[in-house]
This record gives C-alpha cells, structure tokens and sequence, in this order.
C-alpha cells in the first residue's frame, strides 16, 4: 500500500475501548471511542492512512488540510485525539501521522505509540519537578536540600 491509497478503518474494531495507565503513581484514564462512520471523523483523521509506512508528515498534512500552520495542525490533532481520535505519530522515516493498522501490526504500533508518549511524560514530569523546586527557592528561600551540607 502506498501513501496515497486510503484504506477504511476495520468494522470489527470495538466501539469503546478503556485503558488506565499508572505513571510515577498518577493514575491516568482514557477512553477510547472508535470513529465507526467517517462523517463523525475529524478533519485530520478524515485524511490519515492506515500503517506507520503510510504516514503524512506535518508538513503534507498542512497543505492537504488547508491549515496555516504545523501549529494549527498540531492544535486540532489535540482536540481530534481528546474526542477519542487514535491518531498515532512517529518520528521514524521522516515522521508523521498516521491510523494504526487493523492487524497485529496496528497492536505494535499502539504499543510503540504508548511508550513514545510515556517516556516524554516520565521526561516532562523531571523537568517539571526542576521547574517546581526552582520556584520554591526564589526570593533566596531556603529549602531543606539547602541545609544538608550545613
């Protein structure tokens, strides 16, 4: 299959899907809802393909959309995904969106997907953590670390 065919999502495909995640002990839930009819897709997920080889880059979709901007893209993905959108990005081969594919394979590239999006969370969470201490020693606040050494 090329990035130009479009191959409709699988009709076997669950109409909702929970999972929960714990990550550094916050428990995250999301719900899934499978878009069963494409005039319930989003814009965005209206023109993904199936299969990480077939994904568009930020760039092709904001020309294909209509966007003005990868920004603007990147902003309605976020709204397309908080409906319930499985709209899976890499950054392998060029990079880009794509639908996962309706085999075994799709199953890897969710999986894939899910550790991508962990490991920046764990990422975020540090340096979230940095920020957070650096704001409670402004103004030469004195923190308990501060005091180990005296």
């Amino acid at each position: 299959m090329n990035k130009t065919e479009k191959v409709a999502r699988g009709a076997g495909t669950p109409g909702r899907q929970t999972e929960t995640a714990t990550l550094c002990k916050i428990s995250i839930s999301q719900s899934n809802y499978t878009m069963s009819h494409r005039h319930e897709q989003g814009l965005v997920s209206s023109f993904l393909l199936q299969g990480e080889a077939n994904a568009l880059p930020s760039n092709e979709l904001v020309r294909m959309t209509g966007f003005r901007s990868v920004r603007d893209l990147q902003a309605e993905i976020a709204r397309e995904r908080e409906a319930g959108a499985l709209i899976l990005s890499t950054c392998r081969n060029g990079g880009g969106y794509f639908l996962p594919a309706d085999d075994e394979e799709g199953q890897r590239e969710i999986s894939a997907f899910v550790a991508t999006l962990q490991s920046r969370a764990v990422h975020t969470l540090k340096a979230l953590k940095t920020a957070h201490e650096a704001l409670q020693n402004i103004d030469g606040q004195v923190s308990l670390s501060d005091l180990e050494g005296v």
